[in-house]
């Protein structure tokens, strides 16, 4: 399983829709900018997908 944000498309701190929503904290803010803080806990929900607009996260099951 691979969750991976495109920056070039992420607005990072100005955003951070993803952080928010996600119920296992699988993101986090460092340096103003959105990171997959553990990949480990994501329940491919893809409530982060639904809720960012520049669909700048990609969520893939193995």
């Amino acid at each position: 399983m691979a969750v991976t944000i495109d920056y070039t498309r992420c607005k990072g701190l100005d955003c951070g829709e993803c952080v928010d929503v996600c119920p296992m904290e699988v993101f986090k803010i460092e340096n103003n900018r959105v990171v997959v803080a553990d990949e480990e806990l994501c329940t491919f929900c893809m409530v982060c997908k639904d809720v960012c607009l520049e669909n700048a996260i990609e969520v893939k099951i193995d």
